[in-house]
């Protein structure tokens, strides 16, 4: 007992007090940075919005963070990867002030995400039909609320199975669907992506990655834990970022948001483990958005050159057979999965050069008055040539 006296005194107390310290200094620091990111990105005055707010859908209290200059502006959603992953909401304030700027912008923490997610979510809601349906939900809330007939929907490689199924359902609720590292066939993008790591293992001559990659085999897999090896190589080959993002501004923006406590940041593993646990494999076997052939929409289109997850030649084909009123594909040539994060000013400076073009109408051709003499061949107007969107250069990536 003596030398356990000791002990405490000399070893346990200091290292409690080093702890201690430690965690007042980020806590000191978290507060700083969260106030000085809000004085610099709050939009004030009555022409503003910028409020996080929990809305019902599906019976479940859901959190969004909506933020524009001006709340006529029109809307754009974004939805997040997962289910159950990062949620975009921290980053918003860091990466989307100019995009703020232009549009109302709301992120939302979906069922069993970050803010959205409490131990009482019931398991058997984690479903495909529920999402759906809650994203349905929402689009009304959001056009009610903001007194809009239409909003942009942006989905991000999770989120673009969302996305993409509500552009064809309901396509009168869009101005327009932005895909970003869009997901077709999710099951056929693991096998891409398990042939081509597995092709760079073997160039490598690596035992690791080889041992991993022959014992868990070629997907469909029937674990995560097998998943996650495959992930862990495909990011070691460079197929998740391969040109590394700004971890630093994203770590701050993390540390720093005012829209996340805490406690939504730890939730946000937990959150994770719990809907992936639940809802990836379904998801995987279920989503077959392939064979969509028309979207009643235009849509936009944008894939990193070194995605490994979302197989390009496969959504090249898609895009090229797809029938819309307008439609572009943009490829980031430093990219893989996250092109938003890998080249986030050329990114948001496409969306907004790009977006209100995808919502305008093409004028009508004046009709000729009505004339009882035909009309020679020489009088009459030249016919205007309009490229089609498959054309090369709606493919063509963003100059540098």
């Amino acid at each position: 007992m003596r030398n356990f006296g000791v002990l405490t005194r000399y070893l346990v107390l200091p290292v409690l007090f080093v702890i201690t310290l430690g965690a007042i200094s980020i806590l000191a620091t978290r507060a700083l940075l969260q106030r000085n990111i809000l004085q610099e990105t709050a939009f004030k005055g009555p022409q503003g919005i910028d409020k996080v707010e929990a809305v019902k859908l599906g019976g479940w209290e859901q959190w969004l963070l909506m933020r524009g200059k001006n709340k006529r502006a029109p809307i754009l959603l974004w939805l997040h990867d997962g289910p159950g992953g990062t949620s975009e909401m921290v980053f918003s304030r860091t990466f989307e002030q100019e995009l703020a700027k232009q549009f109302v912008v709301v992120h939302w923490d979906q069922r069993g995400t970050g803010k959205s997610f409490r131990q009482t979510l019931p398991a058997s809601s984690m479903t495909l039909p529920r999402m759906r349906a809650d994203l349905e939900e929402l689009v009304v809330w959001l056009c009610k609320r903001f007194k809009q007939d239409k909003i942009y929907l942006v989905g991000y490689a999770w989120g673009s199975t969302l996305g993409l199924w509500y552009a064809q359902k309901h396509p009168k609720r869009l101005h327009a669907y932005i895909g970003v590292s869009q997901i077709l066939d999710w099951q056929q993008h693991l096998k891409d992506a398990y042939a081509k790591v597995l092709q760079q293992a073997k160039k490598t001559e690596r035992k690791e990655p080889l041992d991993d990659l022959t014992r868990i085999g070629a997907p469909p897999y029937r674990s995560l834990a097998s998943l996650q090896v495959l992930r862990r190589w495909v990011a070691e080959f460079g197929g998740y970022f391969h040109k590394a993002p700004a971890f630093g501004k994203m770590f701050r923006a993390s540390l720093g948001s005012p829209d996340y406590t805490l406690g939504d940041l730890v939730r946000s593993n937990k959150a994770y483990q719990f809907s992936s646990s639940l809802l990836l494999l379904k998801a995987i076997e279920k989503i077959k958005l392939g064979s969509i052939q028309k979207l009643d929409v235009p849509v936009l289109f944008v894939s990193g050159r070194h995605d490994t997850f979302t197989s390009g030649a496969q959504l090249q084909h898609f895009f090229q057979r797809l029938q819309a009123p307008k439609k572009q594909m943009v490829w980031f040539e430093d990219s893989g999965y996250a092109p938003h994060r890998e080249e986030a000013t050329r990114f948001y400076k496409l969306l907004m050069d790009t977006l209100p073009k995808l919502r305008e109408t093409p004028k009508a051709t004046p009709r000729l008055p009505a004339t009882s003499r035909p009309v020679s061949p020489a009088s009459r107007p030249t016919p205007r040539v309009v490229l089609p969107t498959s054309s090369p250069a709606a493919s063509r990536p963003i100059s540098r």
